[in-house]
């Protein structure tokens, strides 16, 4: 499911086109996997995604939900290794949502996802 939806629209008087869309620009490509702090989670996401029709191409931008909550996973979570399949894409998903909704921080957010 793409997060980002663009549309292009002419200003008035300006000849200019201008994108305007939901979130944040998606910022730069990040390269390939080998080039991820961790390679092998960032190609468990992406196979998932693959696998289940999802829509990759977000995981690929810096500024994406997609890549904020691939970042925060292999960043800030110092037992990553010792979780299971399920628990690394459930975690995945969840900040994933979290990036999405803009970051927004509730009472019962102690921290960043």
């Amino acid at each position: 499911i793409p997060v980002y939806l663009t549309t292009s629209s002419k200003s008035s008087g300006s000849g200019s086109t201008s994108e305007s869309g939901i979130g944040e620009d998606p910022g730069e490509t990040v390269g390939d996997a080998t080039e991820q702090p961790n390679p092998a989670i960032y190609e468990e996401i992406f196979s998932v995604s693959e696998r289940h029709g999802i829509d990759t191409t977000p995981l690929t931008f810096s500024n994406s939900p997609q890549y904020n909550a691939y970042r925060w996973l292999v960043t800030q979570n110092a037992n990553l290794e010792e979780y299971d399949h399920s628990t690394r894409i459930q975690r995945y998903i969840l900040a994933t949502l979290f990036y999405s909704t803009n970051a927004v921080k509730t009472i019962y957010t102690l921290q960043d996802p």
